[in-house]
């Protein structure tokens, strides 16, 4: 579901480092955040008096920047911080509702992943009897909103997209439906 090069982030936390061994140690503060195509976990270096709130959409683009200095690169989700585990299903819920077409349109072209298995089923919630009723429904129309799956199917998928996108991008799926892992090589 990768889209391109992130243009706007996600806050999940504004911090001072407190480990003097890394590389973090030469910021007075950094910002984690989510980008919004990739989901990749982006540490940033903030400017000098930007204070940012969990949540908060913030430009990353290649342009002019407000709040962020540059963005020192990506981190692996052992390395987000308390707050930032805390906040991370707030934010997805943010990303799920901000994207609803994005998401709609993977409901809408999800293929199945085996003769078995059909990567909507491995949405938490969506069993084989949901997962029938689902398809039938697509293969009549495609789903246009959230509100119209709901009315379709009697299923709120809003807060199953967003427990998996968290799971995903704590990096605790073997297989990812919206995140796509990075090698330390791609770092």
């Amino acid at each position: 579901m990768i889209e391109g090069k992130d243009e706007i982030g996600y806050v999940l936390d504004f911090f001072m480092p407190t480990d003097r061994k890394s590389f973090r140690s030469k910021h007075t503060s950094l910002v984690q955040i989510i980008g919004n195509k990739t989901f990749y976990l982006l540490e940033c270096v903030p400017r000098l008096g930007a204070t940012f709130i969990p949540g908060e959409k913030i430009y990353i683009g290649d342009q002019k920047r407000d709040k962020i200095q540059y963005i020192a690169g990506t981190v692996f989700p052992s390395s987000m911080t308390r707050s930032a585990r805390l906040n991370l299903l707030d934010v997805c819920k943010k990303i799920v509702a901000d994207n609803e077409q994005k998401f709609i349109k993977f409901i809408n072209i999800a293929p199945p992943i085996s003769a078995q298995h059909h990567s909507l089923g491995m949405l938490h919630g969506i069993g084989p009897h949901n997962l029938r009723d689902i398809l039938e429904e697509r293969a009549k129309k495609p789903f246009e909103s959230y509100d119209d799956f709901k009315v379709r199917t009697d299923i709120n998928i809003k807060p199953i997209l967003a427990e998996r996108l968290k799971r995903e991008i704590e990096g605790n799926e073997i297989v990812c439906l919206f995140v796509t892992r990075r090698t330390p090589e791609e770092r």
